[in-house]
């Protein structure tokens, strides 16, 4: 029987104590990684807003001299519009300058930059910015990580990332910030990336649900704990240095967090693999029984399109990329549109992020029991009808708890389908190109995640019901036809992952569509 690298693991323990403490460094750059990923709803957190009051310098939102205000401000279309006060018909013009209300945020970048009224598209386009970083990282980085190691794209991700999530801080202009997010999404995204790699590669096969909820929940602490930084750090620089800065640090993780063995082996470096699964062994107070051969587990390594020669593969790959789409469009959707609903933003916030843990937690008892397809549909199924329905209390007005209520379950669904998707796409990929597999699964979830702060805002401005409604409406459609679009893909429970190319197609060979494809394609 050839011997396999999980036969290794089992023998070295496979979630020992060297596993839980590098599982335990890799998961805590997670938790910044988390903040940056949604800190645009308080750095470009519009506020309550209307113009100025021409030649009061002084006036500010809350002003009490109701007199000059109504003689100033049209009550119909007083955000961007106010009367010329030197004609006597009451012209409108537009507003020279705005003021904020200051409940939530002391300033944003949007009230810094003014980008309201004719300017507000500039918002979004900031934020596509740092998703069109993170597409860009997914198709750098991440074939990277399985041409030169895991180790040096964590690094050096890691550096790019801290150094522009920090220069975010210090802009002065739209170009440079959408400059720097470019990069700070590019670099987030590839650390965040090769370290959930790094940590599924490190543990043995029943240890895989147990790293993966472990990695995700810390992503759920990051999401938690930014609101109520925000509470305390109203302004938008402080916000964003506090959560930036300190990232320097992991930089020297190179001196504590080893390269995955399991990607050594499949590039033949076995005197390296070998000192590291020996040094594990020792900490895990167990030893191998003599030097492996290591031959009979290298694997030929193999170019990404390749898939393509499989039409079992093209099937199933096409599903995953669209479902990362999905979930990533959905989950940054929902999650930055949490400043349109009625509260208290940060109360909201930490709701969201409750419930987001809360879904890691469910997944990790339910994976092993129901399986990785049926739990996924399940969250793709409860993330649409959610959305979906969110939007009939809206339309009949004076029910904006339940909207809030919906919208937090839509958010529980989709952040379970989110981190489910992670993990599912990690087994159907061979490790010659699991770094590559989940590098473009996430290239396309960044595809979603640059539509969806456009989709988010689609209502800004319109007023009334439809700022809410449509938003929730497309992302609850979008996950109800992905959810469906899984059931054709295989399970992966209780399954040892796949080394091969071969050892990929051959899961699934029970699914009635993918089974009807082998026979075709064979002939």
């Amino acid at each position: 029987m050839t011997l396999q690298y999980e036969d290794i693991i089992e023998e070295i323990n496979p979630f020992g104590r060297y596993q839980k403490t590098v599982l335990f460094l890799i998961c805590l750059p997670v938790v910044p990684i988390a903040m940056q990923a949604v800190i645009t709803v308080y750095t470009l957190g519009t506020p309550k807003h209307r113009c100025a009051i021409l030649g009061d310098p002084n006036d500010t939102y809350d002003r009490t001299d109701l007199g000059l205000f109504n003689d100033s401000i049209p009550p119909d279309v007083g955000d961007c519009y106010l009367y010329d006060r030197n004609t006597s018909n009451k012209t409108l013009k537009t507003c020279e300058r705005w003021v904020y209300d200051k409940t939530n945020f002391d300033e944003t970048l949007v009230t810094k930059f003014n980008f309201v009224c004719k300017d507000e598209m500039k918002k979004s386009l900031a934020q596509m910015f740092y998703m069109l970083g993170s597409f860009l990282g997914t198709f750098i980085f991440g074939p990277l990580g399985d041409v030169i190691g895991r180790r040096l794209i964590m690094i050096t991700s890691g550096l790019i990332y801290g150094v522009a999530s920090t220069c975010v801080a210090f802009s002065m202009s739209l170009t440079f910030l959408c400059i720097m997010s470019l990069v700070n999404g590019s670099a987030c995204t590839a650390y965040y990336n090769v370290l959930y790699v790094l940590g599924l590669e490190l543990v043995g096969q029943n240890n895989r649900i147990l790293a993966g909820t472990v990695i995700v929940s810390f992503f759920g602490i990051g999401i938690i704990l930014l609101p109520v930084m925000a509470y305390f750090l109203r302004d938008w620089k402080t916000l964003q240095l506090a959560t930036s800065a300190w990232v320097i640090v992991f930089v020297l993780y190179y001196w504590f967090v080893p390269e995955s063995p399991r990607w050594l082996i499949s590039k033949k470096r076995f005197t390296e693999a070998d000192a590291i699964l020996q040094h594990a062994a020792k900490v895990n107070k167990r030893s191998m029984t003599g030097r492996k051969e290591w031959a009979e587990i290298a694997q030929v390594n193999e170019p990404f399109w390749k898939i393509a020669t499989h039409r079992i593969l093209v099937i199933r790959t096409t599903i995953i990329y669209f479902n990362w789409a999905v979930c990533s469009m959905s989950y940054y959707g929902i999650s930055l549109s949490v400043g349109s609903l009625s509260g208290s933003i940060f109360l909201n916030a930490v709701l969201y992020g409750l419930v987001e843990l809360v879904s890691y937690i469910i997944s990790y008892f339910l994976l092993d029991r129901i399986g990785r397809r049926k739990l996924h549909i399940g969250y793709m199924v409860i993330t649409g009808l959610s959305c979906s329905v969110s939007s009939l209390p809206t339309l009949y007005g004076g029910y904006s708890w339940l909207t809030i209520i919906l919208a937090t379950i839509g958010k529980f669904g989709v952040s379970g389908a989110y981190a489910n998707i992670w993990l599912y796409s990690a087994e159907l990929f061979p490790t010659v190109l699991r770094s590559s597999g989940l590098s473009s699964g996430s290239f396309f979830a960044r595809i979603g995640g640059l539509i969806s702060p456009f989709i988010a805002n689609i209502g800004t401005g319109r007023g009334g019901n439809l700022e809410k409604l449509i938003p929730l409406f497309i992302f609850g459609a979008l996950s109800l036809v992905a959810g469906f679009s899984a059931y054709f893909l295989p399970e992966t429970k209780n399954r040892r992952l796949p080394e091969t190319i071969e050892d990929a197609v051959a899961f699934g060979r029970s699914n009635i569509l993918l089974n009807t494809m082998d026979a075709v394609e064979t002939g």
